[in-house]
């Protein structure tokens, strides 16, 4: 019996000898695994005498804490498996220089400081990065050059107490999934350039509680969200620019939700393919695209300019409308519409025409504004029709002069034949499909409890 003790003991002891070992031969990998600047010769990071371990590179991680002479990537290409910035450290990329981040096994970029891009930041084009593209903890982000966030086990680009300013373009998840959010906000964001968001598992963009996202000039586009294209938690959120969301991949997930403040400003648009909810307050001052047959929740939504209801499902009567709701039309008279648009009480823009199709080359009627009505020339056909709507406001300066509105029409002309008690008729008016709301007179598809006619 001591003898077998005796040998446990040896082997227990040999174990943990070999543990041991091994512990701290990891930690002479992960030790050997990173390179960190101190910007003793110049500040060119392209020469190694400048680092500690030598140049960064695909398999060495980078870390740049304070220093007299920060780093620059001047030109070429350079590479690191990471970037963490530490507070007070700081990062530059020239115009015609870029830096590649693939197979980190944690973020890619992680800053405290500052970080300015001239040049391209390219993160997972070539291999997946276990955590997020971009974490900024704090300090300051200005990209006036191309960002580009692929193949992320987490967030893209994860703000948590930076202030971001963007004047280049950002290309979110355009070969490779990204696990979470395309983009995360709970600080300061504010955007004057392209930014295009594709495929995100989680939301496109989501600004948390106190966060400030501003977005001008250009376009935004998401596509592919996981969950919502745009959350808005409890942030402030502008938009100056287009806002363009589409291919919500979940039913139950929106285009837009917002529980906070969200403004669409003058002269620009905001086009959603999917539903909205608001239990925030939002105010439209622009262009207001709605394109989903899911049912709106409006909530405190002001209307100063235009809504595009393309499938009639916007709740109007529950907004405040000062302006005009442009929504689809159902109708029993192939000649005349009347309270043809939902006009506000401060309804001030001019119906230039109304016409066929967007080369606005044949007219489609005439609109009169004192009676709110349209007569249609030539007649409506039974079925759907879309027709396009030229509207100016002469009170702004907006390129262009006019706003082009889709006015989407549902002609249900032939009377419902079967005999008594029929409720809806077949009438093919927009395709073979049985979902389709156009294809049924009255218009709607049948309820359980109907009795149709095909």
């Amino acid at each position: 019996m001591k003898n077998i003790n005796k040998f446990t003991k040896t082997v227990l002891i040999n174990f943990r000898l070999i543990i041991s070992v091994f512990i701290l031969i990891v930690s002479g990998s992960d030790i050997q695994a990173q390179t960190t600047w101190n910007g003793s010769m110049s500040t060119d990071w392209n020469d190694a005498a400048n680092w500690s371990a030598g140049l960064p590179s695909a398999t060495l991680n980078a870390i740049i804490p304070a220093a007299a002479q920060a780093p620059i990537i001047m030109a070429g290409t350079a590479s690191a498996r990471s970037v963490t910035i530490n507070i007070g450290g700081s990062l530059t990329i020239d115009a015609m220089a870029t830096l590649n981040i693939d197979n980190s096994t944690g973020n890619a970029i992680l800053t405290s400081g500052s970080l300015t891009n001239n040049g391209t930041i390219d993160i997972g084009s070539l291999s997946p990065i276990t955590g997020n593209g971009i974490r900024a903890l704090a300090g300051t982000i200005d990209n006036m050059g191309t960002i580009r966030i692929n193949q992320v086990g987490g967030g893209a680009f994860v703000n948590i107490n930076a202030s971001i300013t963007n004047t280049g373009p950002i290309t979110i998840g355009d070969i490779g999934g990204i696990a979470a959010d395309g983009i995360r906000n709970r600080a300061t964001f504010t955007n004057f350039a392209d930014i295009r968001i594709s495929n995100p598992g989680s939301n496109g963009i989501l600004c948390e509680t106190g966060s400030v996202f501003s977005h001008s000039i250009r376009d935004l586009i998401i596509s592919g969200s996981g969950s919502h294209g745009i959350w808005n938690q409890q942030g402030d959120f502008t938009n100056g620019g287009r806002i363009i969301i589409s291919n919500v991949v979940n039913d139950a997930d929106l285009a837009l939700r917002n529980g906070g403040s969200f403004s669409n400003s003058n002269c620009s648009v905001i086009a959603l393919s999917d539903n909205l909810q608001n239990t925030g307050t939002i105010i439209n001052d622009g262009q207001w695209y709605l394109d989903s047959y899911e049912p709106s929740l409006a909530g405190s939504f002001t209307n100063n300019g235009v809504v595009e209801d393309i499938q009639g499902t916007f709740p109007t009567a529950s907004i405040t409308n000062n302006q005009v709701v442009i929504s689809k039309a159902i109708v029993m008279s192939p000649t005349t519409i009347t309270n043809a648009f939902d006009l506000g009480s401060m309804f001030s823009l001019t119906v230039v025409g109304i016409y066929t199709d967007q080369t606005l080359m044949t007219s489609a009627g005439s609109y009169d504004v004192i009676s709110n009505t349209f007569t249609a020339s030539p007649a409506l056909m039974e079925g759907a029709t879309s027709l396009v709507i030229v509207l100016q406001d002469p009170n702004n300066m907006c390129p262009p002069p006019t706003i082009r509105v889709v006015w989407n029409i549902n002609a249900c002309l032939t009377p419902c034949s079967g005999g008594a008690g029929v409720d809806r008729c077949w009438v093919g008016g927009s395709g073979d499909l049985w979902s389709t709301p156009e294809n049924w007179c009255p218009y709607g598809v049948p309820l359980t409890a109907e009795q149709i006619n095909i």
